[in-house]
C-alpha cells in the first residue's frame, strides 16, 4: 500500500513498547528496578513525560531495554504523539489520517516544529540492546522517531509559518523543494535511519519478516532511485509518495 509506506511499516513499533504491560520477556526487569520502571509505567499512563525524562534521562548507558522504550515514549509524547492513544487509534481505525495519527492532530508554528523534531530525534537516538528474541516489530522501534523527526524537520525549514499536522495536504505545501536549510545533525540522522533499514532488510537478517524485508526494499528502491544526496532522496519521497 503506497500511502504513508515509509511511516507505515514503523506504526506497529511502539504497541508493543509503549502499551500497559505489553513488554516482550527479554525487556523485563531483574527485580532491581522493578518499583521505579513501574513508577514510570504509571507516568506514562498519565501522560507525565517530564517526569519520565527527569527520571530517566542522562542515563540510558544504565537503563535496561524496558526503561529505554519508556524514556522513548515520554520524548515522543512531550513531542505531541501520544504513544498510548494514537497508534490504538491508527490500528483500529482504518479511516484514520494516519498522519494525523502520528503527530497528534495538530498545528505547530515553526519554532515548535524545530523544538519537537529535535524531542523525535532524543527518542531515535536511544539503543535498545538487541537480543536474539528481538522481532521486526521491536527493531523498529526507533525508526518510528526518526520518520517523525524527519517530517517535523523538514516543516521547520519550509515555507509556512504555521504548520497544520491534521492535514497532508497542508504539509505537502509546507515542505521545503530542498535541503538547503538542513543541518549537519539531521542529516546524519536520515543517513542512519537509512542504514538502520538496510541492516533490516538485509538477506542474512532471519529476524525481519520476509513480507517486511520486502516493503522495506520497496522504499529504498525509490528513494536510492533519485538522482540528489539522500537527504534530497528522501525528501523527494516524501513529496511525490508519502503526501501525494
Amino acid at each position: 500500500m503506497k500511502k504513508y509506506l515509509i511511516l507505515a511499516l514503523m506504526l506497529s513499533a511502539f504497541v508493543l513498547a509503549c502499551g500497559e504491560g505489553g513488554y516482550p520477556d527479554f525487556m523485563k526487569d531483574d527485580g532491581s528496578d522493578e518499583a521505579t520502571t513501574e513508577e514510570m509505567e504509571m507516568a506514562l499512563d498519565d501522560k507525565e513525560y517530564d517526569k519520565i525524562i527527569s527520571k530517566f534521562e542522562g542515563s540510558e548507558a544504565g537503563l535496561n531495554n524496558r526503561q529505554k522504550y519508556l524514556l522513548q515514549c515520554a520524548y515522543m509524547g512531550k513531542a505531541g504523539f501520544d504513544p498510548l492513544a494514537n497508534l490504538d487509534q491508527l490500528l483500529d481505525d482504518s479511516d484514520v489520517d494516519p498522519m494525523s495519527a502520528l503527530l497528534g492532530s495538530q498545528e505547530m508554528t515553526k519554532a515548535d516544529a524545530a523544538a519537537n523534531s529535535g524531542l523525535y530525534g532524543d527518542a531515535a537516538a536511544i539503543h535498545l540492546d538487541h537480543n536474539p528474541d528481538m522481532d521486526e516489530d521491536i527493531m523498529l522501534a526507533g525508526s518510528i522517531a526518526s520518520a517523525l523527526r524527519m517530517v517535523t524537520g523538514f516543516s521547520a525549514i519550509g515555507s509556512c509559518s504555521t504548520i497544520d499536522f491534521n492535514n497532508k495536504d497542508a504539509i505537502k505545501n509546507c515542505l521545503p523543494s530542498s535541503t538547503a536549510g538542513i543541518d549537519s545533525a539531521m542529516i546524519a540522522m536520515i543517513n542512519e535511519s537509512l542504514t538502520i533499514m538496510r541492516e533490516l532488510a538485509d538477506p542474512s537478517n532471519t529476524n525481519t519478516d520476509g513480507k517486511v524485508k520486502e516493503k522495506i526494499n520497496e522504499i529504498l528502491a525509490q528513494i536510492d532511485g533519485g538522482g540528489g544526496s539522500a537527504e534530497q532522496n528522501v525528501l523527494d519521497y516524501l513529496n511525490t509518495e508519502v503526501f501525494n
